[in-house]
């Protein structure tokens, strides 16, 4: 658990004109980010990283911060920034298990196949069933049927003899807990944690790497 000295690391952002502005994002204080961005000006700088490479709107995908996702998105926040790691905004909202984020990030035209510095696919972070399912989904809706069907079948959520079989995840257990991320050293054991489920999608990642086989929509 992370004590005062790294809280103190992760509030501390680059341009001392919009230390407050972060530390209100980082405290996910939203009436406060609101009056900055109103009458903050210039000094504002809505995508400014800070020391480990994430920006506000990764923060608060990384936080589950609906409202403040929201806000910053219709501020101007670019949904499509990466961290240190190559992580976006979806790559973060997905790890964390923030369906409801990860929902409003594909509606707001997220991309979908963008990778991070390992070659992950923001579909390769998903943790639950219940996610897996919302963004295959959506991949599926742009096009990618065949990328979401071998996704499918792995996690044996499609029967490979059968492409109607509906998508229906089964229940989650009340206590799954998602891992916390705070800070750099958290984002990376974050990394080995999910290690499980990326294991499980090296096949596909193999498959999607074959010089034959390219991730373009299907026709």
């Amino acid at each position: 658990m992370e004590g005062p000295r790294e809280l103190k690391e992760l509030s501390r952002w680059p341009s001392a004109s919009n230390v407050i502005f972060n530390q209100a994002v980082v405290e996910g204080d939203v009436a406060k980010v609101k009056f900055l961005l109103k009458y903050g000006g210039k000094q504002i700088a809505i995508n400014e990283k800070n020391k480990y490479g994430l920006t506000p709107l990764q923060q608060s995908c990384l936080e589950g911060n609906l409202a403040l996702v929201m806000l910053l998105l219709d501020h101007g926040a670019n949904i499509e920034g990466k961290d240190n790691n190559g992580w976006s905004p979806l790559h973060f909202a997905i790890v964390s298990g923030h369906c409801n984020i990860t929902s409003l990030l594909i509606d707001s035209c997220a991309n979908l196949t963008c990778v991070d510095c390992k070659g992950r696919l923001p579909v390769d972070l998903a943790q639950t069933e219940e996610m897996l399912v919302l963004i295959t989904r959506a991949m599926e809706a742009a096009g990618y049927v065949e990328t979401t069907r071998l996704y499918l079948e792995n996690w044996g959520l499609r029967s490979p003899r059968s492409d109607e079989e509906p998508l229906s995840p089964s229940s989650l257990q009340e206590d799954m807990k998602i891992p916390e991320i705070c800070n750099a050293t958290n984002i990376e054991r974050s990394s080995n944690e999910v290690k499980t489920n990326c294991m499980k999608n090296r096949k596909i990642q193999d498959i999607l790497k074959q010089p034959s086989t390219n991730l373009v929509p299907s026709k």
